[in-house]
């Protein structure tokens, strides 16, 4: 078997934020993006994959595994835009979501009159919607006959999402009720798509949000985001009443699915998840979406000695597999060699490690093993001096 290993670099600003974002720091915040990740369901092909994180000296993770040719060209379509997803992270807790919905009940209100809002029937869009309608229902005081069917033709329905990112999940839902009025009250969304959609959609009376989205399209892509849009419109399907790169927002309920292009594949595939379980229900693992790579920290050297910038290692078994992230090369260390690389890496010096490893051994010659060992990683480059 012939261990490969290929690095996910991440941008320490991206990184940052996105650490921010979940109220962690960079080193919990690299581990639970790894923990992300390794739920989707490609790695099904790599059974013996490893991810490794690690923060020092920069921001990294690391692939180690029999990398199939097929699966080497879906990891480099997901890392291209894994730092840009990462950076517009919008992270909506629990007190986030109470926050907009009471100020969707206002603008609400404002619209449609308390009055006439007695009136409305009021339905949640699958699975989201739900939740947000719940928290509307205490927050406008709605009744149970106006959340419940039948929904008369004769007064709108207000149709209620959690976010609206193009209008793909309107477009289905407004199919069920043809030829009657409409308000569409996703809690998220960005101000464009609401004009677009109310433009398009003469039965919708009106688009109203909680709280707008941004739009980092100009920001990530610059003169090229018009190109990108006018791409995606060829190669989505449904209808999309607006693209763009507004906040990559996620829920502790939902983190909604995207789509990358796959230029190998010349297909669309499903984009990492970017949340951990313990942030979000609808990552946790069950019996169709379980992790199979093994999340590793990579341990911290104690002593004299660090792995140099490009080098990653994990564990696999009793072995210790040693990627180089620059050559995507990678060997293992077992049983004595795997001994002596543990030694090096929680001694504080060489004679600690000599000291430590002489135990059940004869102590010249550990030392003379030791010696070579650490001169050759050195000469390599696997090891540094610190």
């Amino acid at each position: 078997m012939v261990y490969q290993c290929h690095a996910l670099p991440l941008d320490p600003d991206a990184i940052a934020h996105y650490s921010h974002q979940l109220g962690l720091s960079v080193a919990d915040g690299v581990d639970a993006l790894a923990q992300a990740i390794a739920l989707h369901p490609m790695w099904q092909a790599l059974p013996q994959g490893i991810l490794v994180t690690r923060t020092q000296p920069t921001p990294c993770l690391g692939l180690i595994g029999i990398i199939p040719p097929k699966i080497l060209e879906q990891i480099k379509v997901q890392q291209h835009s894994l730092n840009p997803t990462c950076r517009r992270l919008r992270y909506i807790s629990y007190a986030d979501a109470t926050a907009a919905c009471e100020q969707l009940t206002q603008n609400l209100l404002e619209v449609v009159g308390a009055k006439d809002l007695k009136a409305l029937k009021f339905c949640g869009i699958p699975r989201g919607g739900l939740i947000v309608l719940g928290m509307l229902a205490y927050t406008l005081g709605l009744s149970h006959e106006q959340m419940s069917p039948p929904y008369s033709p004769e007064v709108p329905l207000v149709l209620v999402d959690d976010c609206a990112l193009s209008g793909s999940r309107f477009a289905r839902s407004r199919s069920q009720y043809p030829q009657r009025d409409l308000i569409f009250a996703p809690l998220y969304s960005h101000p464009e798509l609401r004009r677009s959609l109310t433009e398009a959609e003469p039965q919708v009376l009106h688009c109203i949000s909680g709280q707008d989205l941004i739009d980092h399209g100009f920001t990530l892509l610059g003169q090229d985001y018009s190109a990108w849009q006018a791409q995606n419109r060829e190669r989505l399907t449904g209808d999309r009443y607006w693209l763009g790169l507004p906040d990559y927002l996620c829920f502790p309920w939902n983190e909604p699915d995207h789509s990358l292009w796959n230029p190998f594949a010349d297909a669309l595939e499903q984009s990492w998840h970017i949340l951990p379980p313990t942030y979000c229900l609808k990552n946790r693992p069950s019996s169709s979406l379980t992790a199979s790579l093994t999340v590793q920290p990579q341990p911290i050297f104690q002593g004299w000695l660090q792995p140099t910038p490009q080098i990653l290692f994990g564990k696999r078994d009793h072995q210790i597999l040693i990627g180089n992230l620059a050559t995507g090369e990678t060997f293992g260390l077992s049983g004595k060699a795997a001994d002596f690389w543990e030694a090096l890496r929680v001694a504080a010096n060489l004679e600690e490690a000599i000291a430590v490893l002489s135990q059940n051994r004869s102590q010249e010659s550990v030392r003379r093993e030791l010696s070579a060992l650490t001169e050759q990683l050195l000469n390599q480059q696997i090891l540094q001096k610190s």
